[in-house]
């Protein structure tokens, strides 16, 4: 990948002859699920970019939102005449629902889908396609248990959930808790208990509609994408605003890398790609003549998919098998929140260490897997925090600095020099 912040390397997808509304990858990888004004949903093989299912919706409105089940047997898709169940690996109808829906997402076990309709998040089972007594039969609670209550005991179906004053325009289950968060045209963002089907929190502070709502693999953070600008960064335990990130234009859409270490935006016919430790932009893809309304990131993380209005798909390379180098450099979230920017000489020295060294080792290798799982949400920690990045600097980062500059920097290092043996 080069070093240019902007990146036209794509591959386009050509087969739908309206605007992609809505892209999903399956949770594998391999595939790549697209839906369309022109009512068809396509499912791409992404190794070799051929479609091998080309599914008919609704005769009369498009396609808005597209989603995998958990073990990628299932493909939903939804749209204002209603949603359809597929099974993926034979193309076939399994069900129609007939509930129109904005936003759909899958229950963390598959079982149950939720469904923006209007203001409100209504529930179906994918077997009966009828609400659920519940989300998941582990949530039902039997009687002569110490949380079992008369109030759920006696609730028949699962019931709408009320609260925003607008249209809803996106939905996302909790990775590891059975929570939902949705975001709408009045501004706000909700948090809903799946089990009581209670709202929990309501967070304000956008200034105009929110277009997107996802949450970080591990579950800890928010983001939302809104029509004031701004992508901004949430801790789901506080509600509270960490970061922000501020765009040209609204915010279409938003989306977490698998690893949680970034950020995707669509913003008019660009996408932004940013790094979350430090809140830096780190590519700009260009490409699209319109604008985009959906974004994803592959599950291996080496791709960006992009829904366009202009009747595409393109799947952008971010990263390379070829470049581990560049793609582990990418990476240093701890030093980035401390040193302020990956381009200090510090990040470099580090970056440098990890690629020349560290990736040449079995034991170097395994640790920095261990670090890209644990090191994002670290970062932003620390990033909020100026006594704990000076603290983190001065006695942990600073002297592991100074070593390897002292042990493994030579002359014929392209970096700029600097002793740090004074400091």
């Amino acid at each position: 990948m080069s070093n240019d912040k902007t990146s036209k390397n794509y591959i386009q997808l050509e087969g739908h002859n309206d605007a992609v509304n809505c892209i999903a990858f399956s949770p594998d990888g391999k595939l790549l699920a697209s839906g369309s004004d022109d009512k068809t949903i396509i499912v791409w093989k992404v190794e070799n970019r051929r479609k091998i299912w080309h599914l008919e919706g609704s005769k009369k409105h498009g396609i808005n939102s597209v989603a995998f089940s958990s073990d990628g047997r299932l493909l939903a898709s939804g749209g204002f005449s209603g949603l359809w169940l597929w099974d993926v690996n034979s193309g076939r109808k399994l069900r129609f629902i007939d509930q129109g829906a904005k936003a759909i997402a899958f229950s963390p076990t598959g079982k149950i889908l939720a469904m923006a309709h209007a203001n409100e998040i209504i529930f179906r089972d994918i077997n009966s396609g009828v609400e659920p007594k519940y989300l998941d039969e582990k949530m039902r609670i039997p009687p002569g248990s110490e949380e079992f209550s008369e109030e759920l005991h006696q609730q028949v179906d699962a019931p709408k959930l009320k609260g925003h004053t607008s249209d809803i325009r996106s939905i996302a289950f909790s990775p590891n808790k059975l929570l939902l968060v949705s975001g709408s045209l009045d501004k706000t963002i909700r948090i809903w208990d799946a089990v009581t089907y209670k709202e929990i929190s309501c967070i304000t502070g956008h200034t105009d509609w929110v277009n997107s709502v996802v949450l970080s693999p591990d579950g800890k953070f928010i983001v939302s994408g809104s029509n004031d600008c701004t992508m901004r960064v949430w801790e789901l335990e506080s509600c509270k605003e960490i970061r922000r990130f501020e765009e040209f234009n609204l915010v279409d859409t938003v989306a977490f890398s698998h690893d949680g270490s970034r950020i995707a935006s669509s913003c008019y016919n660009t996408i932004g790609v940013w790094e979350l430790a430090s809140g830096q932009e780190i590519l700009r893809l260009e490409g699209h003549n319109k604008t985009v309304p959906s974004v994803t990131f592959s599950s291996d993380g080496k791709f960006i998919a992009s829904g366009s209005e202009d009747s595409t798909v393109r799947l952008w390379r971010i990263s390379s098998d070829a470049e581990p180098e560049k793609e582990s450099s990418k990476r240093c979230f701890i030093a980035t929140a401390v040193y302020g920017s990956n381009e200090t000489v510090e990040v470099q020295i580090l970056r440098h260490f990890r690629g020349k060294i560290l990736m040449h080792s079995q034991i170097g290798k395994a640790f920095i897997l261990i670090y890209n799982k644990i090191s994002p949400s670290l970062a932003v920690m620390i990033s909020r925090s100026n006594t704990l990045s000076s603290m983190v600097r001065r006695i942990f980062l600073d002297p592991v600095v100074r070593f390897i500059y002292r042990k493994y920097y030579n002359e014929q290092n392209k970096l700029e020099r600097r002793s740090y043996g004074n400091n």
